[in-house]
């Protein structure tokens, strides 16, 4: 079966939780009732989590490079060298704590 241009903007009305409680009961019940319905909600939901944990990722990314930034940079040109002797450490998060960190965000963006 093939879904019509209407059915999909109910799908995403329905996915963003945008849907009076009576749209939403009767959604449900064709969701009951049409096995294509729900399978192309389910894709669709799962395309939005994927898209929401790249865009997580992204952001840990960028949040990862800008702290090492601050880290190997100078705070100013203009203060004093007190600590020019010692060493700059880097410490990155462990690839286990990373992804414990984007799968808790995208558990609670998915609950929301």
């Amino acid at each position: 079966m093939r879904l019509t241009e209407e059915q999909y903007e109910l799908i995403e009305t329905y996915l963003k939780n945008e849907l009076s409680a009576s749209d939403r009961a009767l959604f449900e019940t064709d969701l009951g009732a049409d096995a294509d319905l729900r399978a192309e909600v389910d894709r669709q939901r799962d395309l939005r989590l994927g898209l929401r944990a790249i865009g997580i990722e992204r952001t840990l990314e960028r949040a990862r490079t800008q702290y090492r930034a601050t880290l190997t940079t100078p705070a100013s040109s203009h203060e004093p060298a007190r600590n020019a002797r010692q060493p700059t450490v880097v410490r990155s998060l462990s690839t286990r704590h990373y992804w414990a960190v984007a799968a808790s965000v995208v558990l609670i963006l998915g609950v929301g």
